[in-house]
């Protein structure tokens, strides 16, 4: 049975490689504040960070943050708005100590 506070008809995948000897502070600003700050933005539901079990090919370790969004079109003007920018902008302090893939899509099956 699934509960309804993890439905969400649009997800957004963030996939992260860590450095495992420099990416402590990394991990610290991303669960103390970039994670927080995400989800207040209009239309995110909630987010879960789950770190995957494998780890990358190179033994970095990895994990998955997955939001729950309202619509493809909340996502859209995150995507193309200032918060995405300035989370960009703050990323760059970290080069290098991470990896970043992004997927999203519409949910259209739910057991």
């Amino acid at each position: 049975m699934v509960e309804r506070s993890h439905l969400a008809p649009f997800l957004y995948y963030v996939q992260l490689d860590i450095d495992p000897k420099k990416g402590q502070e990394f991990l610290k600003w991303l669960s103390s504040k970039h994670i927080q700050d995400v989800v207040h933005n209009p239309g995110f539901m909630w987010a879960r960070r789950v770190p995957l079990d494998e780890p990358a090919e190179d033994g970095w370790k990895r994990l998955m943050i997955v939001y729950g969004i309202n619509s493809r079109e909340e996502y859209q003007a995150y995507k193309d708005g200032e918060a995405f920018q300035k989370y960009k902008e703050e990323c760059k302090q970290f080069e290098g100590v991470y990896r970043v893939q992004r997927f999203f899509g519409q949910v259209d099956l739910v057991l």
